[in-house]
């Protein structure tokens, strides 16, 4: 529904019903307004639920909550600047796709 994606997963698309449908909508839209815990715009800084737990995004950059932090949802904005300055940095991503070994 516009720029909203609600999954069908457990529903036939050729004979999901009005009502269903909408039933899934109004799920998706409700999750999406509790993703957002809390959010500093002018730091672009986003405290964030996501479907693997509670996490950080600071401008582009997604950064894990350490499993020692109890009750992310309480972080302040000091503690969340500290944690992202102590993130390790990420993993390089690998381009090109795969390569197939040469024979020799």
């Amino acid at each position: 529904m516009g720029k909203l994606y609600a999954s069908i997963k457990d529903h036939d698309p050729m004979t999901i019903s009005l009502e269903d449908a909408r039933v899934l909508i109004a799920e998706k839209k409700e999750k999406e307004k509790n993703k957002f815990i809390n959010v500093w715009e002018e730091e672009e800084i986003q405290l964030l639920r996501g479907p693997y737990g509670i996490y950080i995004k600071s401008g582009k950059k997604n950064v894990k909550i350490p499993k020692t932090v109890e009750e992310p949802e309480k972080l302040t904005l000091e503690q969340i600047k500290k944690i992202i300055k102590e993130a390790p940095a990420a993993k390089p991503r690998r381009k090109g796709g795969f390569k197939a070994k040469k024979k020799k």
